[in-house]
């Protein structure tokens, strides 16, 4: 072959892999436009029914949710200094809200791009991809060893750790799995880049590891806290469902019945995380706990009186909100507000429901909604207490 030929050759792969790119970046535009389409009309409809909301939170006073106990959050306030203003979640009573299907424990759950797609993880040996407005399961995966966590990975692929120190990733258009990373210990919790190109994984060794997903290889490891208590989970805040760059701030559950949550920098893996709260309360020792962001904005409206007596809107003030809920061994979720500065964070609301340890629980990617998976072989769906009224 020709040098000619080799060139000629050479500019056409590189020609077909511009082309590739950008098809993605088209699909990704479009994908942008029709969340753009849909915000716009649902602002339209508001602005047209006259109705000022608060979103995504709406803080008013609930029924008390809290037991006689007193819960003394960091801020040591006991828990009826803040419950009468501050409860936001009610258990929806829906009949949607329950998915029975697993037979033994639901270890782990996750949102899916897909407003009523959830994924699941049970201790039956089986990870479930459930539609929820039809409460029927569309995809069922098969394990070697008890499922102790999943995620979406992208569109298509799933993946499963299990306690046989294994993370195994499924493909939703194939019945077995199609890759498989090595651990040296069980693998509690998993976490996938963006993009795509790591995995962040955390271990029954007090690890937190980062694979490349290319080599299946780890890239480095560092203990969560130096007695090297095993993690039960990690969980990071996205903004919103279409977020490409990674989220600043993660949360790791550990056996010493301490949530941390570190900042990540500005463009992880490359920054240093840094440790900004540590939380208590909940019980999460020698149990697989697990726990959920979620990233919203509270929108505060300020009036004013006019020449002829009306009441005006003068300004809309806008705060943002960081919310984390975790599981716990006694049958409760704890909801823990972190918007504040670094050690400021506080037990916001006590979750009753369930009727044993609740072991995982997600926020939906986009909306108020956040699901729980209890040893009690059901999932709940929580909402805010105007949603139900």
């Amino acid at each position: 072959m020709s040098s000619g030929d080799v060139y000629l050759r050479e500019q056409f792969e590189k020609t077909i892999k511009e082309l590739k790119n950008i098809k993605q970046k088209l699909e990704y535009t479009e994908k942008e436009n029709q969340q753009l389409k849909r915000s716009i009309f649902e602002l339209s409809s508001r602005i047209s029914n006259s109705v000022i909301r608060r979103n995504p939170f709406i803080f008013e006073p609930a029924e008390p949710v809290v037991a006689s106990d007193e819960i003394k959050p960091n801020n040591g306030k006991s828990s009826s200094q803040f419950s009468d203003s501050r409860q936001f979640f009610n258990k929806c009573d829906l009949k949607m809200g329950v998915l029975n299907g697993h037979t033994l424990n639901v270890s782990d759950i996750e949102w899916g791009q897909s407003p009523n797609e959830l994924l699941s993880g049970g201790y039956d040996c089986s990870c479930k991809i459930w539609n929820i407005e039809y409460k029927n399961v569309i995809n069922d995966f098969h394990t070697e060893g008890l499922n102790q966590c999943v995620s979406f990975h992208s569109e298509n692929l799933v993946l499963c750790g299990t306690s046989r120190k294994k993370i195994c990733v499924f493909d939703k258009r194939q019945a077995n799995h199609v890759l498989e990373f090595k651990n040296n210990s069980i693998v509690n919790s998993i976490y996938a880049y963006r993009d795509g190109s790591h995995i962040v994984s955390g271990d029954s060794s007090g690890y937190l590891k980062t694979w490349d997903f290319r080599s299946l290889g780890t890239i480095f490891a560092t203990l969560n806290e130096p007695s090297g208590k095993p993690i039960s989970h990690i969980s990071t805040c996205l903004k919103n469902p279409y977020q490409t760059e990674e989220p600043r701030y993660m949360a790791v559950n550990s056996y010493d019945n301490v949530l941390r949550v570190y900042d990540r920098g500005l463009i992880p893996p490359k920054t240093k995380r840094t440790l900004i709260h540590s939380l208590r309360n909940h019980k999460n020792k020698n149990w697989p706990i697990k726990s959920s962001f979620f990233q919203g904005i509270e929108s505060e409206t300020d009036t004013k009186e006019s020449d002829k007596g009306d009441t005006e809107l003068s300004s809309i003030n806008h705060t943002s909100n960081i919310f984390l809920a975790t599981g716990s061994v006694d049958p409760y979720i704890y909801v823990y507000d972190v918007s504040g500065q670094p050690g400021s964070g506080s037990l916001l609301q006590r979750l009753e429901g369930h009727s044993d340890k609740v072991y995982s629980v997600c926020f939906h990617p986009s909306e108020p909604i956040l699901a729980s998976g209890s040893s009690d072989n059901l999932i709940k769906v929580w909402v805010p207490k105007t949603r139900v009224e």
